[in-house]
Formats: C-alpha cells, sequence, structure tokens
C-alpha cells in the first residue's frame, strides 16, 4: 500500500509524527504503547513524537492512568499551526535584515569576508557559476525564481534535468510575475514531471539558488531588465538566514501540480481519458489561479482561448464554493484540489 501524502511537513511535523496523527485521527484514544502498534513503531521513539505533537497543539492527554493521546480538531489545530508559521516567516524576514547590517558592519572590520562572498561581475560568468553548482550539487537545489532572467531560451536547463536524474532534490517557488513570460508555464512543467517540486508566491524578495545549504547566488538587482551579474555566498549566518527564509515561504506557497501522473518504476502508464485530462487541466487552472493569474495570462500559458478559460474558471469557483477567485484559491489548497492525482 502506497504511504499517504505528506501534509504538515512545512509545519514542523516528522513523518513519524503525522502518521501519530493520523492515527489519532480514527478516533480512539490511545496510550504510547497503542500507537506504537498501530504505526509500528518502538514506544522508544513514539514517546518523544506523542510529547511533541502535544506542544504544537495536534494532540491533547486524557486523564490518566494510563495516560491516552486524543487528536485535536484538525480545522483549528493545523490553523492555528499556519497561523504561527506565519509569524516565524514575519520573524525571519526582521532577522533577514537584521544580520544584512551585522555583514555590513562586519566589512568594516576583517577582509575574512573576501572568504565568504564572490562577486560576478557579468552575465555569462553568472550564468557559468550556476550551471557548475548544479551539476556539482550533492543533494539539494533550492530556489526563488522570478523576473528578469540572464538568459530565457524557454527550454529545459539540461543541468537540472540531469541532477533531478541522478537524485538530487529540487525546491524552487516561482513569482507568479514569471509566468508573465511565453513558454513559461510549459517549461515549469517540463521541471515538475522531471522530478521538481515547485510551488507558486507572489511578491518574492529575490532570485535565489541554494545548493547543498553551503552555496547561494543571488543575481545582483540593477533595475534592469537584463541580470548583468551577482554575488555567490558562502557558509555564513546570511547564508543560514537565507536558508530559513526559504523554509519559510515555501510553507507559504502554492503547489504547482504535475500534468502527468508518473507511474512506478516496473509499470505502464494507463493512457489518459478524457476525464482524466480534463481533471489534469483543471489543476494547472487552479495553480496559476492561486498564484494570482489573471485569466488572459492563464490562457496564454495554457494556449487556451480566454472564452475556455473564463467558463472553466467560473465552474471551478462555483465547485468550491467560492465567491472570489482568492477564495477559490484557498478553498483549493484547504481541500487538497492542488495535490497530484492518487494513483
Amino acid at each position: 500500500m502506497a504511504e499517504p501524502e505528506r501534509l504538515l511537513d512545512g509545519l514542523g511535523v516528522s513523518d513519524l509524527e503525522e502518521r501519530i496523527y493520523r492515527a489519532l485521527l480514527a478516533g480512539d484514544a490511545l496510550t504510547a504503547d497503542e500507537v506504537s502498534q498501530v504505526v509500528d513503531t518502538a514506544t522508544e521513539r513514539v514517546g518523544p513524537a506523542l510529547a511533541n505533537l502535544a506542544s504544537l497543539g495536534l494532540a491533547g492527554r486524557s486523564p490518566g492512568p494510563p495516560v491516552r493521546f486524543v487528536a485535536a480538531p484538525p480545522g483549528l489545530a493545523v490553523e492555528a499551526l499556519i497561523r504561527r508559521r506565519e509569524g516565524e516567516f514575519n520573524r525571519a524576514r526582521t532577522s533577514l535584515a537584521e544580520l544584512s547590517d551585522a555583514y555590513h558592519q562586519g566589512i568594516q572590520r576583517t577582509s575574512d569576508i573576501f572568504r565568504l562572498i564572490e562577486v560576478v561581475s557579468d552575465r555569462a560568468a553568472l550564468r557559468r557559476v550556476f550551471l557548475d553548482l548544479q551539476q556539482g550539487a550533492q543533494r539539494e537545489v533550492l530556489g526563488f525564481d522570478v523576473p528578469p532572467y540572464a538568459s530565457f531560451s524557454g527550454t529545459p536547463n539540461r543541468e537540472e534535468l540531469d541532477a533531478l536524474q541522478r537524485g538530487v532534490r529540487y525546491r524552487i517557488v516561482y513569482d507568479p510575475s514569471a509566468f508573465d513570460i511565453q513558454g513559461m508555464s510549459a517549461l515549469v512543467q517540463a521541471y515538475v514531471d522531471a522530478g521538481e517540486e515547485a510551488r507558486l508566491l507572489a511578491n518574492l524578495p529575490t532570485k535565489l539558488t541554494i545548493v547543498d545549504q553551503a552555496v547561494a547566488v543571488i543575481p545582483i538587482d540593477t533595475g534592469s531588465r537584463i541580470i548583468e551579474g551577482g554575488v555567490v555566498l558562502k557558509d555564513s549566518p546570511l547564508l543560514r538566514s537565507l536558508r530559513v527564509l526559504f523554509e519559510q515561504m515555501w510553507a507559504q506557497a502554492t503547489p504547482f501540480p504535475s500534468s502527468t501522473a508518473r507511474a512506478a518504476p516496473g509499470t505502464q502508464q494507463e493512457p489518459k481519458t478524457r476525464a482524466s485530462a480534463g481533471e489534469d487541466l483543471d489543476r494547472r487552472i487552479l495553480a496559476l489561479l492561486a498564484a494570482g493569474q489573471k485569466d488572459g495570462t492563464i490562457a496564454m500559458q495554457l494556449g487556451l482561448g480566454i472564452s475556455t478559460v473564463e467558463r472553466r474558471v467560473g465552474r471551478i469557483l462555483r465547485d468550491l464554493g467560492a465567491r472570489s477567485r482568492f477564495q477559490g484559491g484557498v478553498q483549493a489548497v484547504r481541500q487538497g484540489r492542488l495535490d497530484a492525482p492518487k494513483k
């Protein structure tokens, strides 16, 4: 049986803790030993996980002895965690500014800073650095993707596809403004279908790439429509703060759905029916809708007529019981309408 999709990983809930919470949602009050049997995990690991669930407000203790645990209502507990994460996200923005001030003060006191930062002064060199880092990536590439671009060909980046194939995890947050560029939607879809984890979030602060949590690349924003250079950051408090900022914004972002359900190794992909193709199209429209895209931009990105998009958006909003486009995006995320189809 396939493992259920992780839903709470962006809220500080581990895989074991989410499995335990799902077990408690069945409605029974369980002791630690009983939970251990349900999730098939040693009680020594279950105990701390239950304690953390209680501290997060996802579980409560019933009077004992023996002490039993019950699940808190998801509508209240998970919403509270989301609000807490939003507060952490705002604090991360503040801490980033403070760390940047400390960084600039440090430049005046020591020359060691030049070991931690490298200025790349032209577009070709910046692109070479970006490609070299992807080729050397071993574990994970994180990124904020927002225009302008040093170059845009509309074809997939071969270094990313190769890295995905060798098992490197990609998590990229796209600013909706990127999808104003012709061909961007199809390009991101190609990455997602190759294994990239993509999400959408408006008003990203900067373009950013972090490789293996050790090196970051930030293009220099000169206000032009073409990136001409950037900086490379090595491990430092500033880089660590950028990693925190990424995780906070990742937790806030809307998933970008895959247009195809990849089959398990050794199995044959079943051909799409008209109904499943329509569901895939609705998910793609919903993803762009949730990211704040207008009907005209959605039509351009998906190669549809504007009247077709308007008709489908109207039907989708009615199905969701939403009175506005914004409410429709929120409802879609809460109802799991942007999740990849179950196999």
